[in-house]
């Protein structure tokens, strides 16, 4: 599940169900349908699918893996990156500039170095920082927390 093209393999480091039973793993290029395994031979079945349509990184990449992902109360998957932000994918939008945000999460012109999303049980979402404390969303953007 981990291989990429030109070889080699990247780790794992998040893993979801959407709200369609599909499974993502730390990667935008694909999503799976996993079938129950079978007794006899103990392998899991399952059947990949394309991930997120027309998703770049923020450096012009294909697609993007993220440490850490949550799905909101409307169904919007968000990716927390390790240095390009965290991109919210629209999964009911039909228009292509509303399907996919990204929001950068910075410092000055400093990207912020993130670790983790999550989503509490009032539907905020909070990013966890490497070096620079907790950020929540206000609506627009990220913005550092303080008490």
């Amino acid at each position: 599940l981990t291989n990429i093209k030109g070889g080699g393999s990247f780790g794992i480091r998040s893993i979801i169900e959407d709200n369609e039973g599909k499974f993502w793993f730390c990667n935008s290029q694909y999503r799976y349908t996993i079938y129950p395994a079978e007794k006899e031979k103990g392998l899991i079945d399952y059947k990949r699918e394309k991930g997120f349509e027309g998703l770049k990184a923020a450096n012009g990449g294909e697609f993007i893996y993220y440490l850490s992902i949550v799905e909101d109360n409307n169904h919007q998957l968000w990716m927390a990156t390790y240095d390009e932000g965290v991109f919210k994918y629209n999964l009911s939008a039909q228009n292509g500039s509303e399907k996919i945000v990204h929001y950068p999460v910075k410092v000055g012109e400093k990207d912020l170095a993130l670790s983790a999303i999550y989503k509490d049980n009032f539907g905020n979402l909070w990013l966890c920082t490497q070096d620079a404390g907790v950020y929540k969303f206000n609506g627009k953007t990220f913005e550092k927390f303080t008490s």
